[in-house]
């Protein structure tokens, strides 16, 4: 869910813009990102603790500072406009168990970012970000898997563990590849992107088209 909140944000809203952080936002379930109620923050740098850390109520101020509903609107309206027809987002966070998709349509998601916006995946790799009396930490577990080249995780109990993440991989036959590993509903998200890895690695073969 994170990853269309950054990327309908950075489509739809001025980065530098100074957003004031509502307690609606603060309230938000969860304790990353660690914003004050009334703090003021710039857009661009809201996006770090968003995609680093997985900040509930970072997601909140982007809606907040876009006008909620119409936020949650753009959202549902990119998940259409990128065919990913078994898509509904319900809040920007991923909090809220209505939010629901499928491997095929967050693969469309991923694959535009990608191509559009890869700087979100830059962001998700980011081991440590610092500003206004802020440290935001990165406790992805995949970052130390050779290849990460970005990706987001999640978790709610009707979703188990879940992550969408790239990973430049060597092929058995036909060299590195980008590939997208998209993991859901897992009792163990690392331990299944591993035999994944490791299954690409020894038996996948690419050929171009």
């Amino acid at each position: 869910s994170k990853l269309m909140t950054a990327l309908v944000a950075r489509e739809k809203m001025d980065m530098q813009t100074i957003a004031v952080v509502s307690r609606d936002a603060t309230s938000a379930y969860g304790g990353q990102g660690n914003l004050g109620s009334g703090e003021k923050i710039r857009l661009a740098d809201l996006l770090f603790p968003l995609l680093m850390e997985s900040s509930n109520d970072a997601a909140e101020v982007f809606a907040d500072q876009y006008g909620h509903a119409r936020f949650m609107e753009e959202m549902n309206k990119k998940a259409v406009e990128l065919s990913m027809l078994d898509t509904y987002y319900g809040d920007p966070s991923g909090l809220d168990p209505r939010n629901t998709s499928t491997p095929n349509d967050l693969l469309k998601l991923a694959r535009y970012i990608y191509k559009r916006d890869p700087q979100i995946y830059d962001m998700t790799r980011v081991k440590q970000f610092s500003i206004k009396g802020h440290t935001w930490y990165n406790k992805n577990a995949l970052l130390l898997t050779q290849g990460f080249a970005g990706g987001k995780n999640g978790f709610i109990d009707q979703a188990k563990q879940t992550t969408v993440s790239l990973f430049d991989v060597q092929m058995a036959k036909g060299g590195v590849r980008t590939v997208v590993v998209i993991v859901l509903k897992s009792d163990n998200k690392n331990g299944d992107v591993a035999k994944t890895l490791n299954y690409l690695k020894k038996a996948a073969v690419y050929e171009a088209r």
